[in-house]
């Protein structure tokens, strides 16, 4: 993880880390991702909350399941079982047959065909 002076961040900088740590927190105290929620948090934090970015946030997060993707990277591990179990699927290979096609004398050697 990389050190970053906070008061080096620029605004947009500093409000996507407030809202990343704002769904972190929501996410922790098992609540849902909404902009309410999200605009709650920020202002009890004294950050600036936008209606728009709360709304945007809360929409791309919905339906997510936020808390599986903190759960120390086991979560893949069920997914590489799962397609392990799948059987095979054959797959055909077609081979095309390679035709001689009469150039017409392209360059001028007529005779050799």
């Amino acid at each position: 993880m990389s050190n970053v002076d906070l008061s080096k961040l620029d605004a947009n900088a500093k409000s996507a880390l407030a809202y990343s740590y704002a769904v972190l927190l929501l996410t922790d105290a098992k609540k849902d991702i909404t902009a309410a929620n999200l605009k709650s948090v920020l202002d009890a934090s004294k950050n600036k909350a936008s209606d728009a970015s709360s709304k945007v946030y809360a929409k791309a997060l919905e339906g997510k399941k936020v808390s599986d993707w903190f759960q120390g990277g086991s979560s893949s591990a069920p997914a590489a079982t799962k397609k392990a179990e799948e059987p095979a699927k054959k797959v055909e290979v077609v081979e095309e047959k390679e035709e001689e096609v009469d150039m017409g004398g392209m360059f001028g050697d007529d005779d050799d065909f």
